[in-house]
């Protein structure tokens, strides 16, 4: 199966609890062997607190 999630960040849990949930479903899903593809937009307030690549 394939997901498409479009979404705040996910490469940022500063200021933003959703990023450790869509992170562990996420991870929970690649375990089950689905493909899943989380699209973010660059904004700046996320992008220096940054932890993840």
């Amino acid at each position: 199966m394939r997901m498409v999630i479009f979404g705040l960040t996910v490469t940022s849990s500063w200021g933003n609890g959703h990023a450790t949930l869509w992170r562990g479903l996420i991870r929970a899903l690649g375990r089950l062997g689905w493909s899943v593809s989380f699209f973010e937009r660059n904004t700046p307030y996320y992008a220096g607190a940054r932890d993840l690549d």
